[in-house]
């Protein structure tokens, strides 16, 4: 079986759904409170699992933390190895209040707790992890050291390497050499590329420069725009799955980690992004984040074919 290795973050969700978003100093008072659990790196991880991958999955937890037991619980429920994760002492578990208003448009504040004491010896004592993975999935919600680290030893040993690029952090450029696959949305490619504004009139442009920084595969998707990629081979588009928005949480983690599967079971990249751009169709029209996250079977049903520019 070929095991994906996601290394990031862990969340404690909270969240409230309501008609619409407040102004600044504004109180909506007909919200309606629901509890999930979240992170980045924990969304990939139970994508990649739940889409049918073979997950095992290194995160930072707090040891005392009240809600660990459970978050750990529902990892393992999901059939992902959690025999590394960190119990951090002295600290919470990483914790995101997320808004919810009209068309799923969301507002996020996040305390990342433990996710910040995910020290890079969590990576050197784990080294064998990375060397016997099909693939490694990192996203930028842990310290940057310890990314760096794994970015290396993933190189150093030839594991493919597939990551989120979010959220955007200044960076010396040259880390993206190499890179297998690197996936952003709109924000996170103008950020990387200096231009101004992503869309799909110049996303190949974007994909060029991602290419020219040692990417191999770069991958730029835009929610109801569909997403564009490119590698040395050629570019291509996948349009958007037309659905109605409930909630956007989690939709791109959803889509990196499906990805992650298809590409450890040898799918082609365009036929990769088809399975993983239907995970997250599905992932918008539900609330929460691991919640709204579907299964294998669900995603097989739910697809569009590619297209080329």
């Amino acid at each position: 079986m070929k095991n994906i290795l996601v290394i990031g973050s862990s969340n404690v969700d909270l969240v409230m759904k309501m008609p619409r978003l407040p102004q600044v100093g504004e109180t909506v008072t007909n919200a309606n409170f629901h509890q999930y659990f979240g992170g980045k790196g924990a969304n990939q991880a139970v994508a990649a699992a739940r889409s049918g991958g073979e997950v095992t999955f290194i995160t930072a937890v707090g040891k005392q933390d009240n809600y660990t037991a459970e978050m750990i619980s529902n990892f393992e429920n999901d059939q992902i190895n959690c025999d590394h994760v960190e119990y951090i002492d002295g600290v919470n578990s990483g914790c995101a209040f997320v808004m919810v208003g009209e068309e799923g448009h969301n507002y996020l504040a996040v305390d990342s707790g433990s996710n910040q004491k995910l020290a890079p010896t969590a990576v050197s004592k784990n080294e064998a992890l990375i060397h016997d993975a099909s693939v490694v999935v990192l996203q930028n919600e842990i310290p940057e050291q310890t990314n760096e680290l794994i970015i290396s030893e993933a190189v150093a040993h030839k594991t493919p390497i597939v990551w989120n690029y979010a959220p955007a952090i200044p960076k010396d450029k040259k880390i993206f050499q190499g890179i297998d696959y690197l996936i952003v949305n709109e924000v996170e490619a103008a950020f990387i590329t200096e231009i101004a504004e992503i869309s799909p009139e110049n996303a190949q442009q974007a994909m060029m420069a991602l290419l020219k920084l040692g990417v191999k595969c770069a991958i730029i998707t835009m929610g109801g725009d569909g997403v564009a990629y490119a590698n040395a081979e050629g570019a291509g588009f996948v349009p958007a799955n037309k659905v109605k928005v409930e909630d956007t949480t989690a939709a791109g983690d959803t889509f990196c980690g499906c990805f992650a599967k298809a590409i450890v079971d040898g799918t082609s990249i365009p036929e990769a992004i088809v399975f993983a751009n239907a995970a997250a169709g599905i992932t918008v029209q539900r609330l929460g984040a691991q919640s709204s996250i579907p299964t294998q079977q669900e995603i097989e049903d739910f697809s569009h074919k590619p297209e080329s520019f």
